[in-house]
């Protein structure tokens, strides 16, 4: 089965000419569903890079342990292993330690300029 649709047109022109026509259609294929999906990206964060987001944000402005650098962290969603935060707290060049082993503080050595 064939289907047709007939249409009548009427157009004015600017000059006030109206036009004025009939047409029949057919149809030549059926309209496909056009779906797209959009899925989140996740995107892998490693410690380094979750200490330079808190440093970004200005977490240490004022000096942080150790446990509240983690804690800090795991708000965040990240629960990094110790010997991992300590190596990437060592090697942070925007951060400084102070204190004695087991005290250990960090904060910032310049505030961060994005």
């Amino acid at each position: 089965m064939i289907a047709i649709m007939k249409i009548r047109i009427e157009v004015t022109a600017d000059d006030g000419t109206i036009f004025q026509g009939d047409a029949m259609l057919t149809r030549v294929a059926k309209a496909r569903k056009t779906s797209i999906s959009v899925e989140p990206t996740k995107t892998k964060v490693n410690c380094p890079e979750a200490i330079k987001r808190l440093w970004q944000g200005g977490q240490f402005k004022s000096p942080l342990s150790f446990a509240a650098i983690k804690a800090e962290l795991t708000q965040e969603g990240f629960n990094f292993p110790n010997n991992t935060l300590m190596m990437a707290l060592a090697s942070a060049n925007y951060l400084t330690k102070r204190g004695s082993k087991g005290s250990y503080q960090w904060s910032q050595r310049h505030p961060y300029n994005g």
